[in-house]
């Protein structure tokens, strides 16, 4: 993985929005296992991929 502040940009604040919410349900604490699995789907897109480490490189540089 690209150090946080090499990833590319997460264009699409769709995408951006999406993976917010993942982040947000990961650290819920509220993990079930049909839901991992849509969430594993969705991570398997490339660009989904990257918005994902994109919010997830913000989120962790802000606390």
């Amino acid at each position: 993985m690209s150090p946080p502040n090499m990833l590319p940009a997460a264009n699409d604040d769709a995408l951006a929005e999406q993976a917010r919410g993942w982040i947000t349900w990961l650290a819920s604490g509220d993990v079930g296992e049909v839901r991992m699995q849509e969430f594993e789907r969705w991570l398997a897109l490339p660009e989904h991929r990257r918005a994902f480490e994109h919010e997830r490189a913000l989120w962790r540089s802000i606390g």
